[in-house]
């Protein structure tokens, strides 16, 4: 499974040399769907050489070297290794991408001056986000998205048990007493230790809080963005004791409470995901209301024949985009005028998908909702910067 992020969508945006070929397919898990995966992609690369002859002039020949790399993976198994609900691959001249993806994804044999990208926008909610599960035995760092869930490896000098984390040195050198000793250096029948005589309850309370300390510390060096939400998940007897000691930023109110050891990944994620939603509609409703307000300026727009001109000039500053829906037309870069065209037009494109490369292009957020969450009831919308 590959996680796409803003930079690897950006770069896609930025390397493709015309002509560019996205292909996109379903793929399965198991079982003996997966045989059928080659075969799939095949039909596809014959539908891909034949555009690029037809469309953009190449001859066979060319268009099979261009290919080369793409065909090159139905023979190869382990490219089918770990494959996910479906697959990307971005073919231009001097450049090969291919991703496994966890979304399902209708068949795509897209050839242009630039690549596909609006079916990869659901991956890019912006909704990157973290579980720390906790016990005394174990703790794991899972990196999630909607879509996926996978274990984060932390540094090599974290503990992820208490035991292992206990130094013995400094405020944990203290050797503790049985109750009822004679007290520092006896030696009588309850048995005695040298050292500092301390509490139990204390000694331990230290040990816990050094412990989840030292792991935070680990936490925030693995995680790939510092200021995404982290879930916590743990039973609720030790995650006070990390609230304590984090540093983290983001640390959403709510845990997932019940000793986390022994459940899985998957139900960590649907748990989080769960806890997260709630804020999630709350940030849509504040950036639809945002919409609202400065449609009332003159400042937002639900008509792709402004929106697109403004995108590609750098005045989009917030794009909402619906992965599902398409507008055919043509746009001319120089004049930055919208025509009509039909989808059969060769010369035609999706626009959504074109103001969606503009406002990554510029910097833009991307916020990806359904169809009936777009401000403006449209086919796009967009707050301007000014």
């Amino acid at each position: 499974m590959d996680i796409i992020t803003n930079a690897q969508l950006r770069q896609l945006v930025e390397a493709g040399t015309s002509p560019c070929v996205s292909i996109y397919m379903p793929t399965h898990r198991q079982g003996r769907d997966t045989r059928q995966d080659p075969i799939h992609l095949k039909k596809l690369l014959r539908d891909a050489e034949e555009k690029l002859v037809a469309a953009k002039g190449m001859r066979p020949t060319e268009a099979r070297d261009l290919l080369e790399k793409a065909n090159s993976l139905l023979n190869d198994n382990e490219s089918w290794i770990g494959n996910e609900s479906g697959m990307a691959i971005f073919i231009a001249p001097g450049f090969f991408r291919v991703y496994h993806l966890p979304i399902e994804v209708e068949d795509v044999c897209h050839v242009n001056d630039r690549f596909e990208i609006k079916p990869l926008l659901p991956l890019l909610e912006g909704k990157l986000f973290y579980v720390v599960a906790v016990s005394l035995n174990d703790a794991r760092l899972l990196e999630c998205t909607p879509h996926s869930c996978r274990t984060v490896k932390l540094p090599s000098d974290v503990a992820l048990n208490k035991e292992d984390a206990a130094p013995n040195f400094g405020e944990h050198a203290t050797r503790i007493v049985r109750h009822g000793s004679s007290g520092t250096g006896s030696t009588g029948a309850a048995g005695a230790f040298h050292g500092q005589v301390v509490d139990i309850d204390r000694k331990e309370h230290e040990d816990r809080m050094f412990f989840f300390r030292q792991l935070d510390d680990g936490v925030r060096r693995a995680m790939s963005d510092i200021d995404a939400p982290v879930v916590l998940a743990g039973a609720d007897s030790i995650t006070p004791f990390y609230r304590q000691a984090t540093q983290l930023k983001n640390l959403i109110e709510k845990s997932i409470d019940g000793n986390a050891e022994h459940v899985s990944n998957e139900q960590l994620h649907e748990q989080a995901m769960g806890l997260l939603s709630t804020m999630w509609n709350d940030e849509l409703n504040k950036l639809q209301e945002q919409f609202g307000n400065a449609i009332s300026k003159q400042l937002a727009s639900n008509i792709i024949d402004d929106i697109l001109p403004a995108a590609a000039t750098g005045r989009v500053g917030i794009l909402f985009v619906a992965p599902n829906a398409t507008y055919y037309g043509k746009f001319d870069d120089q004049s930055l005028v919208v025509s009509p065209a039909g989808e059969d037009d060769p010369q035609a494109e999706d626009l959504i998908d074109r103001a969606t490369m503009h406002a990554i292009m510029t910097g833009a957020q991307v916020v990806v909702v359904e169809q009936e969450q777009l401000p403006g009831n449209g086919e796009l919308s967009a707050i301007y910067r000014y």
